[in-house]
């Protein structure tokens, strides 16, 4: 799972499990998203849309979760703060 909203968002709750590598910064720090299938979020799926494509470009197995974080729990998904 890849987070790639901003750090202080992802500080203020995250997915269990989820890296953080804010879009902004992700052609810097690709090496550190993880191997294999990547699932990609974000607050509104706008940024994930975005990493996802660049991902696909690189080459990466990507799924793009276009839903919003909020809902995460309802889903029932784990958060942690």
């Amino acid at each position: 799972m890849l987070d790639v909203r901003r750090a202080n968002e992802f500080t203020t709750g995250h997915l269990e499990s989820a890296v953080n590598v804010p879009l902004h910064e992700l052609l810097r720090r690709i090496d550190e998203v993880p191997v294999g299938r990547v699932l990609v979020h974000c607050a509104s799926g706008y940024r994930a849309g975005i990493a996802s494509s660049i991902l696909d470009r690189v080459g990466r197995d990507v799924v793009h979760i276009d839903a919003a974080y909020a809902d995460a729990v309802a889903a029932g998904l784990s958060v942690s703060a």
